[in-house]
């Protein structure tokens, strides 16, 4: 099966690449590179049997495209041809850039529902994230609620 998996080089997509790689064709997609250190949270200790710095290298079994989740020839291009989507893309700034937050983790996802819609996709999977509505973990207060 040829699937597609966005936000590919974050943390649930990497391991997931692992998990997929060996038994399927992947086509990966994200706004940064793998081994971007643009993006630090990806290289958080996985514990998952596997190298913590996993990235995922070229492979005959994936390609890797990065663009603009948002980019809309971008998300027809990526989503040509496969028989399956797995949308991992999110951002986590809704507290310093809320516009772009809400643009990426909404309307990314009807976008590429839309480019499911036209190349007749009929299995996509969509992951939200623990801070679209906010960056909470330094929030913590010893007040009682």
């Amino acid at each position: 099966m040829k699937i597609l998996i966005t936000g590919a080089a974050g943390y649930i997509g990497r391991y997931l690449t692992w998990q997929l790689e060996d038994r399927h064709d992947l086509v990966l997609a994200d706004a940064f590179e793998p081994d971007d250190s643009r993006v630090p949270w990806i290289f958080e200790p996985l514990n998952l049997q596997r190298k913590p710095e996993y990235i995922p290298k070229p492979s005959p079994n994936h390609r890797f495209h990065v663009g603009d989740a948002l980019d809309m020839d971008f998300i027809r291009r990526i989503t040509e041809g496969v028989d399956a989507v797995i949308h991992l893309t999110g951002n986590r700034d809704s507290n310093e850039r809320p516009i772009v937050c809400y643009e990426v983790n909404a309307t990314g996802v009807f976008k590429m529902l839309l480019a499911c819609e036209e190349h007749g996709i009929k299995k996509a999977l969509v992951a939200s994230s623990i801070n679209a509505c906010g960056w909470f973990y330094n929030r913590v207060t010893d007040r009682p609620r």
